[in-house]
C-alpha cells in the first residue's frame, strides 16, 4: 500500500504503485501534510492536514472516510504530523506547523490535541518558535528521545514529562546579531542577551530593526536559549541585584517609523526570564537603568519619547514600583543614563542630553550641568571602589 498526497487531492494504491484511487472526497481542500501509522496493517490509522481549513482529519480505514480532530493549524508555516514508533501501545502522536506553542499532542490516536510547548519553571520547553519536523529513536517507548526542528534551532526529549521537556540542542546564538547583554550577580552565572529575531534572521538571512527577542543562559553564556516571544527592538535590558531571590529582569524596547510613528514599552519578568509582561505606559524607551538597591527601593530609571499617561513629550522617567508607574522628572532625552554604584547612598546619576553632561544627586528631581560643548559617547566608567574613591571617566 502507497499513498500520494497531491494538489488535488488523497490517492492510495494497493498494488505497489501499479493502479492508483482517489480517496480524499472527506477532506476539504487537498492534504497539506500525511502521516500513516507505524501499525497501519492493523490499525489502518492515517493522519491528515486540509489544505482549506487547516484542521488535522483522521481515517481508520485506509483513507475511506475521515474524520475532522479538534486541531487547527495556523496559517503561514508548513504543517506536520508525526507518529512515534510506540503508537500501538500508547495512542500517542504529534503534530505541528504555526502557531504560539508550535508542538501538540494527541493521547486518543488523533482525536484531541494540546500544546505541549510551553516553557516551564526549570527552563525548559520552547520560545513558542515555529516548528518543521519530529523524529523519533527507534526505542522512543523506552528512551523518549526525539529531536525537534525549530525556526530557534533543533530541541530534543529524552524523559518521560508530561509534557515532555524539551531542551535546545544547538549551543550558541548561531546567526542572530546581539544588540546588547546584561549579567545577573555573577554567583547565579545568569547572562540575558537581545538579539534580531530567529524568525526573522533565517527566513531572510538578515537582522530586522523591527524584530527582537531575549535569549538567557544559565552556564555562565556557554549555552543560550531563547524565553521571550518576538518584541518590538530591544533597548535595554536590566537585572535586579537581587535577582537570585526576585529572579527580576526588565526588557526596554523602542522603535521609530516614517510619519512619526513610535512603538515600544517596558516588558518585567518575574520568574527569570521565563514570562514576561508590559508594564507601565511608557513609549519608545531609549535606556534603562536599574538601581543597584532595586530590592529595597524598587527604583527604575528611563528616558522615552513620552508616557501615553502625560503630555509632556520626550523626558526622563522614574517608576519606584517595580515599572508599574512612571513620574516624568526632566525634559531631557539624553544619548544616556548611567547610575552610581553607590546610588542606595549618594542619590546620583548622570545623563547626556546633545553635547552636555548633567548630574543628578536627588535621584532625578533636580539636574546640573557639569560639562557643556562636548559630545559624550558612553556612559561613564565607574572606579570598582568607587564609594570610598569617587572616581569615574567620561569619554
Amino acid at each position: 500500500t502507497l499513498f500520494a498526497a497531491t494538489g488535488d487531492t488523497l490517492y492510495r494504491s494497493t498494488d505497489a504503485g501499479g493502479s492508483w484511487t482517489a480517496i480524499g472526497a472527506g477532506l476539504p481542500g487537498h492534504p497539506e501534510a500525511l502521516a500513516v501509522s507505524p501499525n497501519f496493517g492493523l490499525d489502518g490509522t492515517l493522519l491528515a492536514v486540509s489544505s482549506e481549513d487547516r484542521t488535522v482529519y483522521r481515517s481508520t480505514d485506509g483513507g475511506d472516510s475521515w474524520t475532522a480532530s479538534d486541531l487547527t493549524l495556523e496559517a503561514g508555516v508548513a504543517a506536520w504530523l508525526a507518529f512515534p514508533p510506540n503508537f500501538a501501545a500508547d495512542n500517542v502522536l504529534f503534530a505541528g506547523g504555526g502557531g504560539p506553542t508550535g508542538v501538540t499532542r494527541s493521547t486518543d490516536g488523533g482525536l484531541h490535541w494540546e500544546p505541549v510547548g510551553d516553557l516551564d519553571e526549570d527552563g525548559s520547553g520552547l520560545p513558542g518558535p515555529n516548528s518543521f519536523d519530529m523524529v523519533f529513536s527507534p526505542h522512543y517507548g523506552t528512551d523518549f528521545f526525539s529531536l525537534l526542528a525549530t525556526s530557534a534551532g533543533v530541541y530534543r526529549t529524552a524523559s518521560p514529562g508530561d509534557p515532555p521537556p524539551w531542551r535546545p540542542r544547538n549551543d550558541g546564538l548561531p546567526r542572530l546579531p546581539l544588540t546588547h547583554v546584561a549579567a545577573a550577580p555573577a554567583w547565579t552565572n545568569t547572562l540575558f542577551a537581545s538579539t534580531s529575531f530567529f524568525e526573522t534572521v533565517r527566513a531572510y538571512s538578515t537582522s530586522s530593526h523591527y524584530d527582537s527577542n531575549v535569549h538567557r543562559s544559565t552556564d555562565g553564556g556557554k549555552t543560550w536559549q531563547p524565553v521571550s516571544p518576538r518584541l518590538d527592538p530591544v533597548q535595554a535590558l536590566a537585572v535586579s541585584s537581587n535577582f537570585s531571590g526576585d529572579h527580576t529582569v526588565f526588557a526596554a524596547t523602542g522603535y521609530m517609523a516614517g510619519h512619526g510613528q513610535q512603538g515600544g514599552t517596558v516588558y518585567r519578568s518575574t520568574d527569570g526570564g521565563l514570562h514576561w509582561q508590559t508594564v507601565g505606559d511608557l513609549v519608545y524607551i531609549h535606556h534603562l537603568v536599574i538601581s543597584p538597591d532595586y530590592p529595597h527601593d524598587q527604583t527604575l530609571f528611563a528616558d522615552a519619547m513620552y508616557s501615553a499617561g502625560l503630555p509632556e513629550g520626550p523626558g526622563i522617567f522614574r517608576s519606584t514600583d517595580g515599572g508599574e508607574t512612571w513620574t516624568q522628572l526632566s525634559d531631557m532625552f539624553p544619548a544616556w543614563l548611567a547610575i552610581s554604584p553607590d546610588f542606595e547612598h549618594d542619590d546620583v546619576l548622570f545623563a547626556a542630553p546633545p553635547a552636555s553632561l548633567y548630574r543628578s544627586a536627588d535621584r532625578g528631581a533636580n539636574w546640573t550641568l557639569v560639562f557643556s560643548g562636548g559630545s559624550f559617547s558612553a556612559p561613564p566608567l565607574f572606579s570598582p571602589h568607587f564609594r570610598l574613591d569617587r572616581t569615574a571617566y567620561v569619554a
